[in-house]
């Protein structure tokens, strides 16, 4: 398995950025740089739907669909306002029926202080200073001395070892931002960004953080929060740095949706999956189970052992009897509690050591976990 960092792409370190940097401390920060090149990226696109009356042929662009027919099953927006006007000239009302919608995206348009209207080109610089505030505001907000920014290359690891369902197989028509190979390449030449090939990049900054009390993970996504190391969330400030090698905690939020971090909220993740990356234990099963009974079924284990023990019961409920199905790829295959866990446990955790070979059987033994099978 080819892993581990594009040597070709890597650019100079940032001097102005390091220099800014906290000397009084040692604490270092470990950066999931694709979060910072996609927002800053994204804000340059507008976005669009075209709304085409069917038997016309005429069309007319909106900024959203809100703006076209309204909020609910009532029409408002435009079409309603068309349909008002419609009643008093006694005409017939236009139906939603009637139209078809087309998404689009551009770039955002900036003027200069005349109104002249900027080129593209010129632009750039704007969204590229958005991506060096957003890391230099997380940096002084931690006091960081260094920090280390990976962002993604070809990732193939889960996706080779994905049989269920195609791993992130839903972000397949996902278009990135339109500046997004700019911002990219602003990233390896001005912020120091590595890229990391083979693994992804939440392997490859829990490998760099794994073991090192003076090193804090910075990243968005969630899975930061289930692996053994410190992290730091800049969307979700409030939170501080919480120590994910620990039991953790479990909660639910106003929207009973499940929030967390430590051994917990990885448990929580093995028994729910992840709609994000497109994956889940349920998939191939009858048995409906949500947030809800997952926070049931952990919040109150005293032991990773305890657990465990509690996830397997589960699973045996997800599938009872083994079940002969087809992969995501055609191939056929046969589903059970312990190789539907086994794969699971793989999209959950991250990798700790390059190479890393641990797996549900390792977890098993290392807490002292027995099971019939």
């Amino acid at each position: 398995m080819g892993m581990g960092l594009n040597k070709k792409d890597q650019g100079k370190n940032n001097d102005k950025i390091k220099d800014s940097l906290n000397p009084n401390n040692d604490l270092v920060a470990v950066i999931d740089g694709d979060y910072i090149i996609f927002k800053a990226s994204a804000v340059a696109d507008e976005h669009f739907i075209t709304a085409t009356h069917t038997k016309s042929g005429s069309s007319k662009e909106f900024k959203n669909v809100t703006e076209f027919k309204g909020r609910g099953k009532v029409l408002g927006g435009w079409l309603g306002e068309q349909n008002e006007e419609r009643t008093e000239k006694g005409k017939s009302l236009l139906a939603l029926e009637d139209f078809t919608t087309t998404k689009g995206v551009r770039r955002e348009k900036k003027e200069d202080a005349e109104g002249n209207t900027l080129t593209d080109d010129s632009t750039l610089s704007h969204y590229f200073y958005s991506a060096r505030t957003m890391l230099t505001s997380v940096l002084k907000e931690l006091g960081a001395s260094d920090y280390v920014m990976y962002i993604g290359g070809k990732e193939e690891f889960r996706l080779n070892k994905s049989k269920l369902m195609k791993y992130k197989g839903n972000r397949d028509d996902v278009q990135k931002p339109l500046i997004f190979k700019e911002m990219r390449q602003y990233a390896i030449d001005h912020l120091d960004a590595k890229v990391v090939v083979g693994i992804e990049v939440d392997d490859q900054v829990i490998i760099d953080a794994y073991s090192k009390d003076n090193h804090i993970v910075v990243g968005i996504d969630k899975d930061i929060c289930s692996q053994p190391v410190r992290g730091f969330n800049p969307d979700k400030s409030d939170l501080g740095i919480l120590n994910g090698a620990s039991l953790g905690e479990l909660e639910l939020d106003t929207k009973r949706k499940i929030r967390g971090y430590g051994y917990k909220f990885m448990l929580a993740q093995l028994v729910l999956g992840d709609k994000a990356d497109n994956y889940s234990p349920t998939c191939k099963s009858d048995v409906k189970f949500g947030d809800v009974k997952a926070h049931k079924l952990l919040h109150d284990i005293s032991s990773e052992k305890e657990g465990l023990e509690r996830v397997i019961e589960q699973y045996k409920l997800f599938y009872p009897e083994p079940i002969v199905t087809e992969d995501w790829r055609g191939n056929p295959m046969q589903a059970d509690w312990l190789s539907v866990l086994e794969e699971m446990f793989v999209m959950v955790n991250m990798q700790r050591v390059e190479n890393d070979a641990r797996s549900v059987f390792t977890e098993f033994a290392e807490h002292g976990v027995t099971y019939e099978y």
